[in-house]
């Protein structure tokens, strides 16, 4: 394969100097003290990466910080790498997102490096300059100008010149991903059709290729920052290479400083001991797995099916403070127990349990006495038992509700309680148990 004619590196979300809410207060102070460095860790590493790779320029589409209230420590860290990464001939063009718009700029009160270009509101600007290689760039990008940018800003953009190496940055939600605000919202053929070589979004937090010719993708943010499903896993930037035959590849590279991650183990027999060891051994195979990170957050969840232990939150906090002893000798990278949960099923005597005068003790005996719904029946019981209502439990009931297993007063009555769960609407009941 041909030498790149040009290499560059696409970032996104840094949020640099953000708090990980929740967590340094729970985790202690030795949590609290990396959570302090860990975006700037990441970032420096971001930079670490674009020199190692003579990259001829990065782009960061938006979010490069958390807030219109920039921390010293953030600002002054990010100019000192942009300045710093100069003297490698490594331009850093910004294209401002929802978290950090014009109109709350933190770049105003003073000189920015000349190898900084923050794009501008409004329409989009193109930057062009020559790679090393000789090879013409041109980058286009546009920032917010507020917070709630509702605007489709994709179609501001100009068709890409087909005798440059085209790359775009835009901070947005393509697709409409639910999981994230509608800000600047596109569709994938907005894009596309632009005819850009590499189209570098932000303001999604999962890594992603939306689109392989023209090249659309996420990289994701820098660094994870809570248990939430879009800061799990691997964390990191995109490392993009343009051949002179036109080929161009992208991988994704991590460089986060703490990984965040969640982890089942299906409880064993054997009592308190032998849960523990459970537990550590697979938090100590998910440390193992990781490369040069400086510290890994685990939420750990419970399956399976026993009734050798009660799990209130008193034995669950207990649990998992013994797992924190047991892992807390464990090598880099630093393991940081978040929380234990579980979803553990009991042994359900249905016999027993029909005894009872509340609803799992009418759903256990309607159980009994219908076979076709049994199994149904019988976790739904349970899951009231432990005062669960998931998807489980709303099956169950409609099932109850659709086949007429119960009788009219006994239909009412689980029905009323339903919806005193708050889960009428979901198995088309109301109050008074009508269909």
């Amino acid at each position: 394969m041909p030498s790149p004619d040009c290499i560059f590196v696409h970032a996104a979300d840094l949020h640099l100097d953000s708090p990980f809410v929740g967590l340094s207060g729970r985790l202690g102070n030795a949590f609290g003290d990396l959570a302090v460095r860990a975006s700037l860790e990441s970032m420096g590493r971001l930079f670490a990466l674009a020199r190692e790779h003579d990259a001829d320029f990065m782009v960061i589409a938006g979010d490069l910080y958390d807030g219109a209230k920039v921390g010293v420590r953030a600002k002054v860290a990010f100019l000192q790498e942009v300045r710093a990464a100069a003297a490698h001939g490594l331009r850093v063009l910004v294209a401002l997102g929802n978290h950090d718009p014009v109109d709350e700029s933190w770049y105003r009160d003073g000189e920015l490096p000349e190898n900084l270009h923050i794009f501008a509101p409004g329409d989009p600007e193109t930057v062009s300059f020559l790679a090393r290689s000789g090879r013409r760039v041109e980058v286009t990008g546009v920032s917010y100008r507020q917070r709630r940018e509702t605007e489709n800003l994709a179609l501001r953009f100009p068709p890409a010149d087909p005798a440059s190496l085209s790359v775009a940055v835009l901070h947005a939600n393509v697709g409409g991903d639910p999981n994230h605000d509608s800000y600047a919202p596109a569709s994938l053929d907005d894009l596309t059709r632009l005819g850009y070589d590499y189209f570098a979004l932000g303001h999604i937090h999962r890594q992603a290729v939306l689109a392989e010719r023209p090249m659309v993708a996420y990289s994701g943010t820098l660094q994870g920052r809570s248990m939430k499903e879009s800061e799990l896993g691997s964390k990191g930037a995109m490392l993009v290479r343009h051949s002179p035959t036109e080929e161009l590849s992208a991988e994704f590279v991590e460089l986060a400083a703490v990984r965040f991650e969640r982890i089942e183990v299906e409880v064993p027999d054997g009592g308190e001991t032998a849960l523990v060891e459970a537990m550590a051994e697979k938090v100590t195979a998910a440390q193992g797995a990781l490369g040069d990170l400086s510290g890994l957050v685990v939420r750990v969840t419970l399956t399976g099916s026993t009734d050798d232990f009660d799990f209130e939150p008193e034995f669950l906090e207990a649990a998992a403070q013994a797992l924190r002893d047991r892992t807390e000798g464990l090598a880099r990278p630093k393991v940081f127990i978040e929380s234990l949960r579980s979803k553990v099923e009991g042994h359900l005597e249905l016999s027993e349990v029909a005894l009872r005068p509340d609803l799992a003790g009418l759903l256990a005996a309607s159980a009994l006495e219908a076979p076709p719904l049994q199994a149904d029946l019988a976790a739904l019981a349970a899951g009231l038992r432990a005062g669960a209502l998931n998807t489980s439990t709303v099956k169950a009931l409609r099932e109850i509700a659709s086949e007429g297993l119960l009788g009219q007063a006994e239909l009412a009555d689980v029905a009323a309680r339903a919806y005193r769960l708050a889960i009428g609407p979901l198995v088309g009941t109301d109050a008074r148990g009508a269909r």
